[in-house]
Formats: C-alpha cells, sequence, structure tokens
C-alpha cells in the first residue's frame, strides 16, 4: 500500500492523478487522494495514538485501498509500523520556490487579500497559529509532526532526516524527473502536470500583486534554515550514492 506524503505545492495533485492513471484503487471517497471521515471532514492523524493509526490503516488496507495521500498533517513515522506493507515516498522542492508557489495560489484563489504581502501570509511572521503550509521550516516541521508554532532546532533537523531514512522515495522536483521516479516505485502513467493556479479566477489580482521581492526570499532564507539545510543534506545523500 502506498502512502504519500503530499508537501503541499510539490506537485501533489499530479501524484494523485498519476496514481488513479495507473489503475491503484483509491479510497471510495477521497478527497485528492486524502482519506475522508464519514462526517465529510479529512481525516487528521496529529491527535492520533500509534493504536488510531494502525486501526486505520488496517481497515483502509482491508477495504482494498492501494494508495492514500496525506496532506494536512503526519503522524509518527514510527507509527506506520503495524505489520502492513507500507510504501511511504513523498516529492519535495525548493522551499522558497514552494512557499512562492503557496503565495501566488493563496491570492488568486482568493482565500487571502489581494493587498496581503509575502511576508504577512507566511503565517502572519510566524507569530500566529496557522495553517503548517505556511509555517517556518515546514517540511522539517511536518516530517517531526510538529504543530505551527512548536520550536524547532537542530535535532528536529536530526529527527527529519531519521523519518526520510523511513520512506523508499524522496523525489525533488528541481533535479528528478518526476515520471522517472514515479516508475522506479511501480506506479507508472502519463497525465499532464496539474496546473491549478492558471485555471484559477483571478480575483482581480495582477501580477503587481503576486510580487515576491529579493528582500522577501532573504527573510524566508533566515527564517527557514532548518529546511534549506534538510535539501542539502538530502542532495548530498544522492551525490553520494551515485558517485556524481
Amino acid at each position: 500500500m502506498y502512502i504519500f506524503l503530499h508537501m503541499h505545492k510539490c506537485a501533489g495533485s499530479t501524484v494523485v492523478r498519476k496514481a488513479r492513471q495507473a489503475k491503484l484503487r483509491l479510497a471510495d471517497n477521497h478527497r485528492n487522494g486524502n482519506l475522508v471521515k464519514e462526517n465529510g471532514k479529512n481525516v487528521r492523524y496529529n491527535r492520533m495514538t500509534q493504536g488510531d493509526v494502525g486501526k486505520l490503516l488496517h481497515e483502509v488496507h482491508g477495504s482494498g485501498v492501494e494508495f492514500f495521500a496525506i496532506e494536512w498533517d503526519f503522524p509518527e513515522v514510527e507509527y506506520f509500523d503495524c505489520g502492513l506493507p507500507v510504501e511511504l515516498f513523498t516529492v519535495m522542492r525548493d522551499p522558497f520556490a514552494r512557499a512562492v508557489s503557496n503565495y501566488r495560489f493563496a491570492k488568486l484563489s482568493g482565500s487571502v487579500h489581494r493587498d496581503v504581502a509575502f511576508q504577512q501570509l507566511m503565517n502572519w511572521s510566524y507569530t500566529k497559529s496557522g495553517p503548517l503550509a505556511r509555517s517556518s521550516n515546514y517540511y522539517t516541521r511536518k516530517l517531526c509532526a510538529a504543530e505551527s508554532l512548536d520550536s524547532l532546532d537542530e535535532r528536529s533537523l536530526e529527527r527529519a532526516i531519521k523519518v526520510l531514512d523511513r520512506f523508499r522515495s524522496v523525489i525533488l522536483l528541481e533535479r528528478d524527473d518526476l515520471d522517472v521516479e514515479l516508475a522506479r516505485i511501480g506506479i507508472e502513467a502519463e497525465v499532464k502536470p496539474a496546473k491549478q493556479t492558471a485555471s484559477l479566477v483571478r480575483h482581480g489580482v495582477t501580477e503587481k500583486d503576486l510580487v515576491v521581492t529579493e528582500a522577501d526570499r532573504a527573510w524566508f532564507e533566515t527564517e527557514n534554515t532548518l529546511d534549506f539545510a534538510l535539501l542539502q543534506v538530502l542532495g548530498k545523500r544522492d551525490q553520494a550514492l551515485t558517485g556524481a
């Protein structure tokens, strides 16, 4: 059973479409690959115990599901040790590129006002509890099963690396061919990339409203050192493995 850790704005919708095209069975009432409860709400994992996660996985596997996504949070990775054939994988990209994509999507979809600045949107300068995808060190935070305002440090980075060691595949968009890497793990399908942003109603948003400056980049790099370090570690590991 494939479990896809969907990092927000990292080709997640494309991966789900590829899984469907590859004829993998998804949950009957899934939402973009995510499991959905009977009340129509997405399944959330951050308050689940290991027993809760194990029970859910056995129920899902028993129903014949072969692929599902986890997009909004992530449990302790050890919770997947439940006696089932679980294949964890994820797709990541440059942290700043991901954040800019998140910013553009939020404005073009009308979920935030057109006048909101980049640094405001990124969790209002990381001072308020908010969406995980707009929190500092998003990748590290999610892999560590941390909330938006939990304190992180170098031990968090070490933990994130150990979590990814449990994954069958970690695909980096700027470096890897998504089709090739998914085929390596058995998900082989040809679909056009999902370009959600391009199809959105613009809500009066102009390119001027979407500008992200070099000052924004510098600020972001300062606030997200753990995520940049994480991507650097992944890149060096792969170079060592390939001998490049």
